[in-house]
């Protein structure tokens, strides 16, 4: 008889005597035994059983639990720790799962929606928004700044962007990219525009332009690494004075993304 590895299942040699009916009971006999010491390292039960079994279960041994979310656990040390790193369920099981690691990953099926389990607390794995303005909008001659109502959503994923407050706000600390692009019609003067982040200008970078056209463009560009909680608008100014038009056709813009 041969043997195999690595369960040791034991199979007839050529010219070893045949006989059927002892010979697929040893293999029978040996594959049961295969099985159990491969099974012997999954155990299943409820999760309160998981936590009772927390004194004798041996490192590395898999856990799936019976109720609830049904987890699959692994033994690390003194505690049980997530076998995997992404679940999916819905959004009440997954504000339930507090025991998330840092990074876990999660698909939500009530918003059919990617989170990741930041400092604590659960965030969209994806945050970008797209948003424009409903009307176009008609700037005095003052040279005060304003924060423009972009209040036209045409992307929200993650859902970070307050139209009725025009404003972003961050659902996680990371670094993020803002983009904003206005097309004007003027008669003379030089629009500017500019982020502000929790009510304030972060720099003294502004887009600017200063010349009389039909229609003139004015874009920005910045990379802000914001907090849990920060918020992003989007400000005009008219540095000359002067009134102008700012279209809500023609690719006038508001967008950003966490990179």
């Amino acid at each position: 008889m041969a043997t195999t590895s690595p369960d040791n299942l034991r199979t007839p040699n050529p010219g070893d005597p045949y006989n059927l009916v002892a010979d697929l009971a040893t293999l029978a006999s040996d594959t049961q035994v295969a099985l159990n010491k491969r099974v012997s390292n999954l155990l299943t039960g409820t999760a309160a059983q998981r936590v009772t079994a927390t004194g004798t279960a041996t490192a590395g041994m898999l856990w799936q639990d019976t109720d609830g979310l049904k987890m699959i656990w692994r033994k690390d040390g003194a505690s049980w720790v997530p076998a995997v790193w992404r679940w999916s369920g819905t959004s009440t099981q997954m504000n339930g799962f507090t025991q998330a690691p840092e990074g876990f990953e999660w698909f939500n099926t009530t918003d059919n929606s990617d989170y990741a389990r930041v400092a604590g607390s659960w965030a969209p794995s994806v945050v970008a928004f797209d948003v424009g303005l409903s009307a176009a909008l008609v700037r005095s001659g003052t040279a005060a700044w304003a924060k423009m109502p972009f209040n036209s959503v045409i992307t929200d994923t993650g859902g970070a962007y307050n139209s009725t407050l025009n404003r972003f706000t961050a659902p996680r600390a990371g670094t993020y990219e803002f983009m904003l692009n206005m097309v004007m019609a003027v008669n003379s003067g030089g629009p500017v525009t500019q982020f502000y982040v929790n009510g304030v200008s972060p720099t003294s970078d502004r887009a600017s332009l200063h010349y009389s056209a039909a229609y003139i463009g004015s874009s920005a560009v910045e990379i802000l690494t914001l907090n849990k909680g920060d918020y992003v608008e989007a400000w005009l100014q008219n540095a000359n004075g002067q009134s102008f038009t700012v279209s809500n056709l023609h690719g006038t813009r508001f967008t950003g993304k966490l990179l």
